[in-house]
């Protein structure tokens, strides 16, 4: 096999693309009693029905010891779920995932962007949801505080 190839996969195998935040698997040792506050914060607070809009998403690590959660380098949206069909997340495709752990240290929090879309009309012309984090290979899933945005029909 090509030496160059071997380098390079055990240079990704090991997080070196990663950042430093991000530690490899075999590394993982999370700790499911842990206490995590998810914050959801939508880019906008009011959008119209079929317009996609960013939420903010936030992890926090409550505890006084660091955290590690098991996730994929790629498919860590796969961790996130609404409480509600409308509105709903939009998935990117993930392409070469590989197993990954975060790192949360005490006080600190992991941090990403999603899209969403209220995909039909609502009654009201409002729409409360709340964001839920379900770390890999558990079945524990943290939830936000209810959000609530306002839909233009």
């Amino acid at each position: 096999m090509n030496p160059k190839l071997l380098l390079a996969l055990a240079f990704v195998m090991s997080g070196g693309l990663l950042g430093c935040s991000r530690t490899p698997v075999y590394q993982m040792s999370y700790t499911p009693n842990a206490t995590f506050r998810v914050v959801v914060e939508p880019a906008k607070t009011k959008v119209h029905v079929r317009e996609s809009f960013m939420v903010a998403l936030r992890v926090e690590n409550l505890t006084t010891t660091n955290q590690y959660v098991p996730t994929e380098s790629q498919g860590w949206q796969s961790q996130w779920r609404v409480s509600k069909t409308n509105p709903s997340l939009i998935y990117l495709a993930a392409t070469a995932n590989i197993p990954i752990t975060i790192k949360i240290p005490p006080g600190g929090a992991d941090t990403n962007e999603m899209q969403m879309l209220v995909n039909k009309p609502v009654t009201a012309n409002k729409v409360s949801f709340q964001m839920g984090f379900t770390p890999h290979d558990t079945k524990t899933t943290f939830w936000s505080n209810e959000v609530t945005i306002e839909v233009i029909p």
